[in-house]
């Protein structure tokens, strides 16, 4: 049996090749990040006992698989491969925010604490403001859209913030449209949201700074100072690190419409 190495750990997630996010590079996406898991592999296997390592051989085989389905056109299966991904990952607790009691989404008198959504405002000349400018691209123009952090390139994702501040520094702006979300409680499971939030924000490099670690621990309740987070982090790395590529082209815009959801 392999004894885990916090030393060897810390010594990989200060390998460079694994900082997040990751550069744009003539590669393209899906061949980069098949190098990157592979090199991930290669690295981090000394570590691990056998079963882990057939584990993280699973993890990063089935984000190879759903990217390249996806790149063949066949988005459904893409989804059926993050599906499995998902079920295996959710045994191994990282930063998953599901209970109304967490940093981000906790419960108030008068519900669950609300999140928002700021935009550009864009109309055109004579038209008046409307809330359908608070949504995303109409549907014929949905090949405009970018992949931006979490999202495929090509298919709608709601991105919310815990304050109008946070959204506004996100995007930029000064002042923009705003829609404000309210999450409710399961009917099935009371006391719970309908929606699970994962929590991708972590990167290697938050394992060696003692301010990372204190901030991450004062917002989440997540100890990434614990043996077991760092452990289990390690599996999670691989799909955090495919939604972590920065495009190449950031910016661009559609008509004055931002060509992100």
């Amino acid at each position: 049996m392999v004894s885990w190495n916090n030393n060897d750990f810390l010594g990989i997630m200060s390998n460079l090749t694994y900082n997040l996010p990751i550069e744009p590079s003539e590669l393209a996406y899906e061949d980069k990040l098949e190098n990157l898991l592979e090199d991930y592999q290669n690295d981090i296997k000394h570590i691990l006992d056998y079963d882990e390592r057939t584990e993280l051989n699973f993890i990063c085989n089935k984000l190879n698989e759903a990217v390249n389905e996806y790149y063949n056109g066949f988005p459904s299966e893409a989804y059926k491969k993050v599906s499995n991904l998902m079920d295996k990952l959710d045994k191994i607790p990282l930063g998953k925010l599901e209970k109304m009691n967490s940093k981000l989404i906790y419960a108030t008198q008068e519900g669950m604490t609300p999140l928002y959504r700021m935009t550009k405002p864009f109309k055109k000349e004579g038209e008046e403001y409307s809330k359908k400018n608070l949504f995303h691209l109409p549907y014929k123009s949905r090949k405009y859209a970018s992949s931006c952090r979490y999202s495929i390139a090509g298919y709608p994702s709601l991105y919310l913030g815990t304050s109008k501040e946070l959204c506004a520094s996100e995007i930029n702006l000064s002042s923009g449209l705003v829609s404000k979300y309210q999450f409710s409680e399961s009917y099935r499971n009371p006391g719970r949201p309908r929606i699970v939030i994962y929590d991708f924000a972590i990167k290697p490099s938050d394992f060696l700074s003692d301010e990372k670690i204190k901030e991450i621990r004062k917002w989440t309740n997540t100890d990434i100072k614990s043996t077991e987070i760092r452990k289990n982090y390690v599996f999670w790395y691989p799909l955090i690190a495919a939604c972590s590529f920065i495009r190449p082209e950031r910016d661009k815009e559609l008509n004055g419409m931002s060509t992100h959801y």
